[in-house]
Parts: structure tokens; C-alpha cells; sequence
């Protein structure tokens, strides 16, 4: 039986566990993390090894591939870096799908001191830093200009990351936070930084300014064609020159490629330094020849003849495509008409903007309908629907409906758990 090793456990690597013959493969999971990610906090991860039970899987980080030997070297992800133990997996088959990290762009002080939108620590984070906001804010002690300081939440970053974020921190603090601490409702601050000349640039420009003017409306703030030069615990510098006083910065900027994955001696884009792969997702060696048996999918990887954007829609499409082919090969079967070559079927972007209204930039795939532009509450119907659909298990499909039933009774979680 042949061995096929995924390298990663995101949207791409999971959807290949999901959909892959596993009667035709010996499948091996390399990853750090034992979940694969969802929505909801209290729901918002799918427990590997109860997904797939007969796979095997290794907790652990890839370090380095030899690629003419077929052979990777992994270290445990659960035990300290000096005393990690250390292993070599062979493989028939290699899916690197790994990830991103968030760009920083070399900005002194972001690594230190900004919050970043990667995981279900960084969630975790940010509402306890949140909370110890406004709980310092409170102290009897604390002067005006601390307290609108303490409060004033920055987000860098305009696209639907950090608006998605802005919006969520804003009902959280007008639902939930003001009716704990009224006093402090005047001193909260939230505002939006972004280099480009509005939010959301990657929507319809009519979608993009019904965000902002929602934006105005609700108080968030949006500097446009402003960036940050300078980053440290209780200020940041922008590229204006000015120096603002904050509680708490989010970086959303965008994403860049792991350490793992700028040392990997194969093809890298100069620009983005992600891994290159032709329209069959398989990786290239340094002097460009293509591993046949290496492939690279989701936001490590990018396309030579196609330009896509980091999202999970991508990812799960190339690895339903991906599985696809490699069940074909593993009954010796030429793939299906279509599946010769990864083609990206664009289904739509979306964007929460807060009090249950979003934003939905949608292209129907069938003749005769035009691309869609949705806003307010039909479009977040529309979002709603789309990330409930994300659910893996049933168990969590149960849970999402659950969770946002109770949220809208009871409010939010406050507690630092």
C-alpha cells in the first residue's frame, strides 16, 4: 500500500483526509494541531483522530523534506524545542499543505505586541486582553486619558478579516461589555487602518462603501490610505508620522509563508516567497523540473499560470481536486474529463459588518445569472448559511445553532477560561 503524508491539518489538509481513499492509501498526518478549525468558540475545532480513526498521526512540526529520497524529517510539537524529539517518515506521496503565518512586513514591535487572526489561541488572547482592558479601565485609580487609551482598539489591516473582526469586537462591546460597564461606554474607541484607498477593496466598490458608511454610522473609525510604521505595547506610530495611544492592536494585514516552508528546496514565487506548483498542484524543483510525486495546496502553495486569493474556498476545492486525482491513480484510472488540471470555480466573498447585516459579493456558476451584490440582512443570512455549512461533524452542526441561539438570549461569554 502506498503512503501518502499530509502536511498540515487546515481547510486543504483536512478536506484530502476527508475525501482520499483510505483503503488505497496508507494516510499519515504530520501537524502541530490535533483540530482542524470551524466557527464558534465552544465548537470551533473537529478532533482529528475522531474524524479519521485509522489514519495515523504524528503531532509534530515538519523541519525539512528530502525530496530525492522521499523522505521528511519532523520533530514533536509536544515537548520543548531543545528536548523535541525527532523522527524520519517515507513517503510514495507528499501533500504539503502547511500554512501561512501573518505578514508583519518587518514592522519593528508587530511580533512583540500586536494580536494576530490565525488560531483558536490567538481568539483566546484577544478576549482576555479585551476584558483586562476594560477591567483596568474600571480601577478608581485609573486617570480619563489611561481609560480612553486602555479603550481604544486598533485593527490593522481593511480587508474582510479585519473588517469582519471590527465588526464582531463592536457588537460585542455594545451588547455585551456596555451593559457590564456602562460607565465606560464613552471612553471605546475602535478604528480601522488600512493602506489602501477604502476597505474591503477586494469587494464591488458599492459593497465596499455600504460597509464604511455602516461603519461611520456605528462609530468605527476608518483611516484609509494609512499604514503603521511602528508598533510597541501601548502606542503605535503611523506611516503619517503620528503616534497613537492604544489598548489593544490586531493585525490583519495579510498572510506570508512559514519558515518551514521558505527553506524547503524546491520553487519559490519571488514576490510572496509561497511554494510554486503548475495546474496539477505538484511542486517544482529549483531548476524547475516537476516532482510528480510532491504536491502543495491552500495558502502555502500558488499556481504558476493563476493568481488566487488565500481563503478557504480555495483550499477546499484544490484538495476535493487533489483527492480526486489521487484515488484515479491509485485504481490506475485516468482521471475524470476536467480533472486533468485544478481549475477554481469562484463562488463569492463575504463579510460581516456588525448588527447583523454583512456584505456578499457572489458569482452563481450557471448561465444566464449575473454575479450577485448582496447587503444587510439577506447577505447575512447568506453568511450565516455559508459558515454553518463549514461544520465537519454533526455533532457540531447541532452545536453552531445552539451557541448562536443562546448568544442572542443570554449575550456573549465574558468569562476568562
Amino acid at each position: 500500500m502506498r503512503r501518502l503524508v499530509i502536511l498540515g491539518s487546515g481547510w486543504g489538509g483536512f478536506e484530502v483526509l476527508r475525501n482520499i481513499d483510505r483503503r488505497a492509501y496508507e494516510v499519515v498526518v504530520v501537524s502541530p494541531s490535533t483540530c482542524v478549525g470551524t466557527l464558534e468558540f465552544r465548537c470551533v475545532t473537529e478532533p482529528i483522530r475522531r474524524i479519521a480513526p485509522n489514519i495515523k498521526y504524528h503531532q509534530a512540526f515538519c523541519t525539512d523534506v528530502d525530496f530525492e529520497n522521499d523522505r521528511l524529517t519532523a520533530h514533536s510539537a509536544l515537548e520543548l524545542e531543545e528536548h523535541a524529539a525527532q523522527f524520519t517518515l517515507e513517503y510514495d506521496r507528499l501533500i504539503i499543505a502547511s500554512g501561512a503565518t501573518s505578514n508583519t512586513f518587518g514592522i519593528p514591535g508587530v511580533s512583540e505586541h500586536a494580536f494576530f487572526l490565525k488560531d483558536i489561541s490567538d481568539a483566546r488572547n484577544i478576549r482576555h486582553r479585551v476584558l483586562e482592558c476594560f477591567e483596568h479601565a474600571m480601577q478608581p485609580e485609573t486617570p480619563d486619558t489611561e481609560k480612553r487609551r486602555l479603550l481604544h482598539f486598533a485593527i490593522v489591516g481593511g480587508g474582510p478579516t479585519g473588517v469582519e473582526f471590527a465588526a464582531e469586537l463592536h457588537d460585542f462591546v455594545k451588547d455585551d461589555m456596555g451593559r457590564i460597564y456602562p460607565s465606560l461606554c464613552d471612553y471605546v474607541r475602535i478604528t480601522v487602518y488600512d493602506v489602501g484607498q477604502r476597505i474591503l477593496g477586494s469587494f464591488d466598490e458599492k459593497l465596499g462603501k455600504y460597509a464604511a458608511d455602516r461603519f461611520a454610522r456605528e462609530g468605527i473609525r476608518v483611516e484609509v490610505g494609512t499604514g503603521v510604521s511602528k508598533v510597541d505595547k501601548k502606542w503605535i506610530v503611523l506611516t503619517t508620522g503620528k503616534t497613537v495611544p492604544v489598548g489593544m492592536i490586531v493585525w490583519a494585514t495579510g498572510l506570508a509563508p512559514t519558515m518551514f516552508s521558505k527553506n524547503l528546496a524546491c520553487k519559490h514565487d519571488q514576490s510572496t516567497g509561497r511554494l510554486v506548483t503548475d495546474d496539477k498542484l505538484r511542486l517544482f524543483n529549483p531548476a524547475g523540473q516537476v516532482l510528480e510525486n510532491v504536491y502543495a495546496l491552500g495558502d502555502c502553495g500558488m499556481i504558476d499560470t493563476m493568481q488566487l486569493p488565500c481563503t478557504a474556498q480555495v483550499a477546499k476545492q484544490q484538495a476535493q481536486y487533489l483527492s480526486r486525482v489521487l484515488n484515479a491513480h491509485a485504481k490506475n484510472l485516468k482521471p475524470t474529463s476536467g480533472a486533468d488540471r485544478f481549475v477554481f470555480n469562484p463562488l463569492g466573498t463575504m463579510a460581516y459588518i456588525g448588527g447583523w447585516k454583512a456584505v456578499a459579493d457572489m458569482k452563481i456558476p450557471s448561465k444566464g445569472h449575473p454575479e450577485q451584490k448582496v447587503s444587510g440582512r439577506l447577505a447575512w443570512l447568506v453568511w450565516r448559511s455559508a459558515y454553518f455549512s463549514m461544520a465537519v461533524s454533526v455533532k457540531n452542526k447541532i452545536l453552531i445553532p445552539m451557541y448562536w441561539f443562546l448568544t442572542w438570549i443570554f449575550g456573549r461569554d465574558i468569562s476568562k477560561i
